[in-house]
C-alpha cells in the first residue's frame, strides 16, 4: 500500500460530517478518483450531498494512520452501493495518541448545521480535549452524525469550531444528557486548548495537594 493513496481492497475508513467515522474498502483507484464501499451502517437519510468533504483514513504501521482529505463527487445506487471520492489534498500521517482531557464548567453554545435557522443551544462544558468537548443539555434535539457548530470559552478566549455529533449519553436526571462533539481544530486552537487543559490540570493538583 503506497503512503499517498489506499490500494483496491483495502479497508479504510470514511470520516463524514467532520469526524464520525465508518468502515469501507476501496473498490477501484482511477487517478484521483477513488470508488468506495458506501457504509453499511449509515442511514438513507443521512447519504452525504455532493461536494460534501471526507478524509479517507487507513493504517500507516504503528506510527499512526494516514488521513487524505476528499470530497464526495457521485454516489451509486446499484445492487453493491458505492461512492466516488475525489481526492483533495496530501496524505498526512495521524499519531496514534490519547489526547488529554479535563477543563470543566466552562461556556459552551452548540447549534446544527442542517438548517440556515437551526438555533444555538447553551451548555456547560463537562471536560474538553484538543478534538473532542463533552457537554451537558436539558433535551437536547440532537444526535450521532449531525453537523454542528461549537462556541466555547477558554479563560477569556473565544474558541469557534465545526465537527459533528460522536454519540448523545443519557444521564441518570430526567431529560438530561451529555453530547460529545469531535472537531478539526487549526493549530492555533488546538495549541490554546492543549494549554488550557494542562493547566486547569495543574489547577486540579494544587487543590488536591491543599486539602
Amino acid at each position: 500500500m503506497s503512503s499517498g493513496r489506499p490500494e483496491v481492497n483495502a479497508l479504510i475508513e470514511l470520516a463524514i460530517f467532520g469526524g464520525e467515522s465508518y468502515p469501507s474498502r476501496v473498490e477501484d483507484v482511477n487517478g484521483d478518483r477513488l470508488t468506495v464501499a458506501a457504509p453499511l451502517n449509515l442511514l438513507i437519510g443521512d447519504l452525504p450531498e455532493l461536494g460534501r468533504k471526507v478524509t479517507v483514513r487507513w493504517p500507516a504501521g504503528p506510527r499512526g494512520r494516514y488521513a487524505l482529505p476528499a470530497k464526495v463527487v457521485e454516489l451509486h445506487h446499484e445492487q453493491v452501493a458505492t461512492w466516488d471520492v475525489e481526492i483533495s489534498g496530501e496524505a498526512e500521517i495521524e499519531q496514534n495518541r490519547r489526547f488529554v482531557r479535563g477543563g470543566g464548567g466552562e461556556q459552551l453554545r452548540v447549534r446544527r448545521n442542517l438548517v440556515p435557522d437551526d438555533p444555538w443551544v447553551d451548555s456547560i462544558v463537562v471536560d474538553i480535549s484538543e478534538r473532542s468537548i463533552r457537554g451537558r443539555f436539558r433535551d437536547p434535539a440532537i444526535r450521532a452524525g449531525d453537523p454542528v457548530e461549537a462556541t466555547f470559552v477558554l479563560d477569556d478566549e473565544v474558541i469557534e469550531v465545526t465537527g459533528s455529533v460522536l454519540r448523545v449519553i443519557d444521564q441518570p436526571e430526567p431529560h438530561i444528557s451529555d453530547v460529545v462533539l469531535i472537531f478539526e481544530p487549526d493549530e492555533a486552537q488546538a495549541t490554546a486548548i492543549r494549554r488550557y487543559v494542562m493547566r486547569q490540570q495543574l489547577l486540579a493538583r494544587a487543590r488536591a495537594a491543599n486539602d
